[in-house]
C-alpha cells in the first residue's frame, strides 16, 4: 500500500486525475445516496389526495430521472478520467522501470533473464493500474456511501445501523484470514511465469539454434511445464479464496436478513412510516455493493502487493555511479587518452574466485596494445573493466591521469569507442544503427563515417539506401556488413580511446580484407586496446600483454616478445607447424 501511494505522490499528473477521478465517484455516491430519500417521498404521497400530490409525484420523478442521468454522467466523466490515468500510469511506470534499469551495473543482467525482467513489469503495471483505477473509483465512494448510510439509517433505527456497522470488522476479519497464504502461493506462480517467460524470450530470440538443432518440441515442453505448474497452485489459491468467500457472504446474509426483519418490526409497531420502511431497504440493497465490493478491492490489493513485490524490488536495487545519466561529458584531447591499469583486481560475484589479478599496465596516447590469453584468461573482462560495465574490485583505472571512480562511468564511457566482436546492431534502418554514436548526425556525417568503414558501397546498393531495415539484431545483412556497420558507428563516435574485439575469424577472405581495411583506418590516431583474433594483427600493435590465469605472463613489443619463448612466441612457432598441432592457437581464440 505504501508503494501505490508513493507512485501517486511523485506524480502531480497522476495525482491531480486521481483527484478528479475519486471526486465524481464521490458525487455519484452522494446522488446515489439521495435516491432512496426520492423514493421515500413518493410512497409517503401516496396516502394524499388532490391536485398538488400530483404535481408533487412529477417532481419528484422528474428528480428521480434527474438523479438517474447524472450518475450517469458522472460514471461516465469519471471512467474517462480513469482511463487516462490508467494510460498515463502505465506509461509513468514502464518509464521508471526502464530508466532504473538501464542506470544498473551489468551484474544485474548477468543474473537476470530478460523474459523475468519483461514480465515483473508487464505484470506489476497490470496489477498497480487496476488497483489504483479501483481505489480512484471506489475507496472514497465506499466510505462516503457506509458512512452516511450510517447516519442515517441511526436516524431511524439504530439497530438497523449497528447491525451494518458490526459487518465490516466481521468482514475484514474473515478477508485477512485468507491474504497471507495467498500471497505465498501467487509469489510461487509468479516465479514460474518469471522462468517460463524467461525462457520464451531466450529461444525467441535464438530461433536458428533451435531449428538447426529441431528442439522446439523440447523447448515447447519446458514452456508447458513451467506454465503447467502454475494450474495447481492456481487450483489451492482459487479453493481457498472462494471457500472463505462463501462464508464471508454467508454472514452478510444472515445480517442483511437480520436488518430486514428489524425493519419490517419497527414498521409493523408504528415505529416507521411505509416510506420509510422503503428508505431504509433502499439503504441496506445500496450498502451491499460496498460490502461485497470490499472482497475485491482486498483481492486486488493482494494481487498489488504481490504482483509488484519484485518491480520495487528492482527499483530498490542500487544504480551506477552516473549511470549513462551525465549531460556534456567533456571528452579527451587524443594526445592526452592515456589508460593506467594499477593492481587491478576483479571477480565477477563478491567474495568469488579472481578473473583479473593484479594487473599493472599503462597504454600511452596513441598507442596499440593486444591482450593474449587463453579462452577465459581474462581479455574481455579487461576490456569491459575500460569500457566501465564492471568496476574494478581491487586497484585503481585512470584515463588521462584521471581516475575513473571519481569521474564516473558516463565520463569513462564517453571517451571509449567500441567495436564489439559480435556485431550489435539494432532493428531499424542502417541510418539509425550508425547515428546511434550520435543520433543528432546528418546524413553526410553518416555517409563519412560509412565510407572510412568500408560501408558506403554496399549501402548503396540498397533500392532504400540508408533508410534499408536490417530486421532485428541485423538479421538481413551478411557478417561482413553488419561488421562494418559496426566500425562505421565506432567512427562516427569518434572517441579517443578504442576497444578493437575483432570478428574476422568468420569471415570470407574477401569480407575479412574489406573489414580489416576499415578496422586499420579506425585504429589510426587512437589509444587502443585490440583483443586480436589474428596473429597478423597482433603483429601490427606497439605492445602486446599476455595473460595467464588472470595475471600479466609477458609485456613488451611484437619484436620481444617473438623471440622471448612465451605465449607469443609458442603461439608464433604454432602457426608455422602442421596443422594437426595447431589445436592451441584455438585456445587463444587465435588462427
Amino acid at each position: 500500500m505504501r508503494d501505490i501511494y508513493g507512485i501517486l505522490r511523485y506524480s502531480s499528473q497522476l495525482r491531480n486525475f486521481y483527484v478528479v477521478v475519486t471526486l465524481f465517484s464521490v458525487v455519484t455516491a452522494l446522488v446515489t445516496l439521495s435516491q432512496p430519500f426520492i423514493v421515500k417521498g413518493i410512497v409517503d404521497e401516496f396516502d394524499a389526495e388532490g391536485g398538488p400530490i400530483a404535481r408533487t409525484l412529477i417532481i419528484l420523478v422528474v428528480l428521480y430521472f434527474v438523479a438517474d442521468f447524472s450518475i450517469t454522467l458522472s460514471t461516465n466523466v469519471s471512467g474517462y478520467f480513469g482511463d487516462m490515468m490508467t494510460i498515463k500510469l502505465r506509461r509513468y511506470l514502464s518509464e521508471k522501470y526502464y530508466q532504473h534499469l538501464l542506470s544498473l551495473p551489468q551484474t544485474y543482467f548477468d543474473n537476470e533473464r530478460t523474459g523475468a525482467m519483461l514480465n515483473k513489469l508487464s505484470r506489476s503495471i497490470e496489477n498497480l493500474t487496476q488497483t489504483i483505477q479501483m481505489f480512484s473509483n471506489n475507496f472514497l465512494q465506499l466510505i462516503v456511501t457506509t458512512i452516511l448510510t450510517f447516519v442515517i439509517t441511526a436516524r431511524y433505527s439504530w439497530m438497523a445501523a449497528f447491525l451494518m456497522f458490526v459487518l465490516y470488522p466481521v468482514l475484514l476479519w474473515l478477508t485477512r484470514r485468507t491474504s497471507e497464504k495467498w500471497q505465498v502461493i501467487e509469489k510461487k506462480k509468479n516465479d514460474e511465469l518469471d522462468i517460463a517467460l524467461g525462457r520464451f524470450t531466450e529461444v525467441i530470440g535464438q530461433t536458428r539454434v533451435v531449428k538447426s538443432f529441431r528442439q522446439g518440441p523440447r523447448e515447447l515442453s519446458i514452456f508447458r511445464d513451467r506454465f503447467g505448474n502454475t494450474i495447481p497452485l492456481t487450483d489451492t489459491q482459487s479453493r481457498l479464496w472462494h471457500r472463505q468467500d462463501v462464508g464471508r457472504r454467508f454472514v452478510l446474509n444472515l445480517v442483511f436478513v437480520a436488518i430486514f426483519a428489524v425493519v419490517v418490526r419497527s414498521t409493523f409497531q408504528g415505529n416507521l412510516t411505509l416510506g420509510e420502511m422503503v428508505l431504509l431497504f433502499g439503504y441496506t440493497n445500496l450498502i451491499r455493493l460496498p460490502l461485497f465490493s470490499l472482497s475485491f478491492v482486498v483481492d486486488a490489493v493482494q494481487r498489488a502487493i504481490a504482483g509488484s513485490r519484485d518491480f520495487f524490488a528492482v527499483l530498490d536495487l542500487e544504480i551506477e555511479t552516473d549511470g549513462s545519466r551525465m549531460e556534456n561529458v567533456d571528452r579527451l584531447d587524443p594526445s592526452q587518452a592515456s589508460v593506467e591499469f594499477s593492481e587491478i583486481g576483479f571477480s565477477y560475484a563478491e567474495g568469488g574466485l579472481e578473473v583479473i589479478k593484479d594487473i599493472s599496465v599503462r597504454i600511452e596516447p596513441g598507442e596499440k596494445l593486444a591482450l593474449v590469453a587463453e579462452s577465459g584468461g581474462g581479455k574481455t573482462t579487461l576490456a569491459n573493466l575500460l569500457m566501465g560495465i564492471y568496476s574494478p574490485t581491487a586497484g585503481q583505472l585512470s584515463v588521462g591521469g584521471r581516475d575513473v571512480s571519481d569521474e564516473g562511468f558516463g565520463w569513462l564511457r564517453e571517451q571509449v569507442g567500441v567495436v564489439f566482436q559480435d556485431a550489435e546492431l539494432f532493428s531499424g534502418t542502417l541510418f539509425e544503427n550508425i547515428s546511434y554514436a550520435r543520433p543528432t548526425a546528418s546524413m553526410d556525417e553518416v555517409i563519412a563515417a560509412a565510407q572510412v568503414a568500408n560501408a558506403h558501397e554496399f549501402i548503396s546498393a540498397f533500392p532504400d539506401g540508408y533508410e534499408t531495415e536490417i530486421g532485428e539484431r541485423g538479421i538481413k545483412l551478411s557478417g561482413g556488413q553488419k561488421q562494418r556497420v559496426a566500425i562505421a558507428r565506432a567512427v562516427l563516435k569518434d572517441a579517443p580511446i578504442l576497444i578493437l574485439d575483432e570478428a574476422t575469424s568468420a569471415l570470407d577472405s574477401k569480407a575479412e580484407a574489406e573489414v580489416q581495411e576499415a578496422l586499420d583506418r579506425l585504429l589510426e590516431g587512437r589509444t587502443s586496446l585490440v583483443i586480436a583474433h589474428r596473429l597478423s594483427t597482433i603483429a601490427n600493435v606497439d605492445t602486446i600483454l599476455t595473460l595467464r590465469e588472470g595475471r600479466i605472463d609477458e609485456l613488451g613489443s611484437p619484436a620481444e616478445l617473438a623471440v622471448s619463448g612465451g605465449i607469443y612466441s609458442e603461439l608464433l612457432e604454432l602457426q608455422n607447424a602442421e596443422p594437426g598441432s595447431r589445436h592451441r592457437l584455438k585456445k587463444f581464440e587465435l588462427a
